[in-house]
């Protein structure tokens, strides 16, 4: 459709919207009657007191009794890559007196409370409240961790706390749930879908969790939807902003049908939002979302490896991961992803084979970290990717999405990759040491850097 390509925001929304909307966590816990965490790696729970389980905001939840209750978990975090850590959770707190423990590094250096009331959080040696807590009533909450600031988001709203930028002992501790042992502020109330991840997430990304809209369960959670008689009408809503209420049909051309008081209407996407675009899209694509991938096998630097291509479009988003959690995301949440196939997509994802010089990564990362010159050459890599997905599928159009290495990768190529046409990208925190030079790249076209 000509109205989405890279050219317009609609794409951003589209490509980097669906990228980041179901980011992979470190350490995820369902609480569907298991204390242990349910995706991730990073964290095993080792000690449980009196925990029950109730009706969760999707299936159960954790039950604190405000008293005895708590979840230890190991959660040790060395890696000098991590400067910052993301605490997503569901809570439904039983109306009470004083302070109360949400979550909590150990020892309690850094925590997220409920304290005389009021949402807030615990660091650099004091309490910092930030919004009246809402007693009774579901509500997510995510609190970010950085070195020079940390950000709550709830109901909505976010609240900014600028740090002093010294304290790293977040980063090697381990994580209590519903309290912590050593001061007793014991939580009283139910916990569910809690998730933590070794970066900040973006306002987007709180806003697709907290509306239940990135995908089934990894790993956020799909909101209880309200008992009602119109379960497929959609508002609709034209570039004026008048809206109406009805109901999808199908995607025409470029127009979606829909359907009010019995009669069905075309609406051309020229007069549309940009938001509902997307809507009608995601509604066309839920039908196209394939149950499983089929394997592709290529060379890749002289070795093989497979990518795994999930739809038949006629159209090719080929993901450049920094690391393997990236791949799982997307298929954890390959629902998301609605819209793309609705658009004549197919997702390509792939993993990169040992060796050279793949294998220099790492030790790459950590002298540059050190401030010494270090680079590790990709030029070749995206190249052969590409034209073996071009050879074994016929597909003539390509959308590469790079995070940190996988940027790097693309820009290794970028000059042969543009100059093959109907290529475009998206670059997520390009990283110097896989990156070429400065001096070496080309000026940027076709492409969105975030």
């Amino acid at each position: 459709m000509t109205n989405i390509t890279l050219k317009t925001s609609t794409v951003a929304l589209l490509t980097v919207g669906s990228l980041l909307a179901a980011p992979a966590p470190i350490a995820c816990w369902h609480a569907d009657g298991d204390v242990q965490p349910d995706h991730g790696g990073k964290a095993r729970t080792t000690n449980s007191v009196d925990i029950a389980y109730r009706q969760g905001i999707t299936g159960k939840a954790f039950s604190f009794n405000g008293k005895s209750s708590v979840i230890e978990a190991d959660l040790v975090l060395k890696s000098p890559e991590i400067t910052t850590i993301t605490w997503s959770v569901w809570i439904k707190p039983t109306e009470s007196t004083g302070e109360h423990v949400i979550l909590s590094a150990d020892p309690y250096s850094h925590a997220f409370t409920i304290t005389n009331g009021q949402l807030s959080i615990y660091c650099e040696g004091r309490h910092r409240p930030i919004a009246p807590v809402k007693w009774g009533v579901w509500q997510h909450v995510a609190v970010i961790f950085a070195p020079d600031h940390a950000i709550v988001y709830h109901r909505g709203k976010s609240a900014t706390i600028p740090l002093r930028g010294t304290d790293s002992s977040l980063y090697q501790k381990n994580l209590f749930l519903g309290g912590w042992v050593g001061n007793f502020s014991y939580y009283s109330g139910l916990i569910d879908e809690v998730a933590i991840y070794d970066r900040e997430l973006s306002q987007q990304e709180v806003a697709e969790i907290a509306n239940g809209r990135s995908g089934s369960k990894h790993p956020s959670v799909t909101k209880p939807t309200e008992k009602s008689q119109e379960k497929q009408s959609h508002v609709w809503t034209n570039t004026e902003g008048k809206a109406i209420t009805a109901e999808f049909v199908r995607v025409d051309g470029e127009a979606v049908v829909v359907k009010n008081g019995g009669a069905e209407f075309r609406i051309p996407f020229a007069q549309l939002a940009e938001d509902s675009i997307l809507q009608a899209l995601a509604s066309a694509g839920a039908a196209l979302i394939p149950a499983a991938a089929t394997t592709l096998r290529i060379k890749v630097a002289s070795r093989d490896t497979q990518i795994d291509r999930w739809g038949t479009g006629e159209k090719a988003l080929v993901f450049f991961s920094h690391t393997g959690p990236m791949n799982e995301s997307v298929v954890a949440s390959i629902n998301a992803y609605a819209p793309l196939f609705a658009s004549k997509y197919s997702i390509f994802l792939w993993k990169y084979p040992m060796g050279k010089p793949f294998s220099e990564a790492q030790k790459a990362l950590q002298s540059w970290m050190k401030g010494e010159d270090s680079k590790v050459n990709f030029a070749g890599v995206a190249t052969e990717v590409i034209d073996d997905i071009r050879a074994q599928t016929g597909i003539k159009e390509f959308l590469l999405v790079g995070d940190s290495l996988g940027a790097g990768i693309l820009l290794s190529d970028y000059a042969k990759l543009t100059a093959g046409g109907n290529v475009r990208f998206v670059l997520i925190s390009p990283t110097e040491p896989f990156s070429p030079p400065a001096k070496d790249l080309l000026p940027l076209q076709n492409s969105i850097l975030l």
